[in-house]
């Protein structure tokens, strides 16, 4: 049976903020150490900056970087930790769609990449699908318009942090279940996030400034 984790918060006090404020950050990460691991092979491997070893030696108090004890678990801050661009694509569309990038339009393709800060527009009449990865699916049907906020992959825990913005109007979303506890899948509005674990549902940002989230499955 699908899992479903479905969070609702009016938090924003202006929708101008609620659209400008960055996604929030996942968790530290626990990492378990394994057979040959030291700190400066973790930088090397895992982190933003090899040198940001130093910041996860002092939050563990970790006397030798050289030295780590195979099954022992480290502490390491999402801040430190690399991420890396991953992208979905445009698997479907029909009538007056716009897709903007930096400023730019686009022109619509099935298989076109749809990558962070990519802005979705539907008109009277139009729709777009996009898969991700693992074959989830948003769809925005006439009349709505949202914004690609993080699509990104953590390669220490294998999570994949996947935020999108809808500005107005509504979506439609079939979420593939997500096992990987430091995965996340969100869908905003300017006054809601609706947190998501293989369901199906759908959000709307309405004109008279109200959110609604509704269960089709899950």
């Amino acid at each position: 049976m699908k899992l479903l984790a479905l969070l609702l918060a009016l938090a924003a006090p202006t929708a101008a903020l609620a659209q400008q404020a960055p996604p929030p950050s996942p968790p530290d990460a626990r990492y378990v150490v394994k057979p040959g691991d030291t700190l400066y092979t973790l930088g090397t491997r895992y982190f933003a900056r090899p040198g940001d070893y130093r910041t996860v030696q002092r939050l563990n108090r970790i006397s030798d970087a050289r030295r780590l004890r195979p099954g022992s678990t480290v502490v390491v801050p999402y801040r430190v930790m690399r991420t890396n661009p991953i992208s979905t694509e445009l698997v479907a569309y029909s009538g007056a769609v716009r897709i903007e990038r930096d400023g730019q339009t686009v022109a619509p393709r099935v298989g076109l990449p749809i990558v962070e800060g990519m802005r979705l527009t539907t008109l009277a009449g139009g729709f777009l699908t996009v898969e991700l990865s693992d074959e989830s699916r948003i769809t925005l049907p006439s009349n709505s318009s949202g914004r690609v906020r993080q699509l990104r992959e953590v390669p220490m825990t294998g999570g994949l942090l996947r935020v999108f913005d809808l500005d107005q109007g509504r979506s439609s979303t079939s979420a593939t279940p997500n096992a990987n506890p430091d995965s996340r899948f969100l869908i905003r509005t300017p006054l809601s996030v609706s947190a998501v674990r293989g369901t199906e549902f759908r959000v709307a940002a309405l004109s008279d400034g109200q959110a609604t989230t509704e269960v089709l499955k899950g």
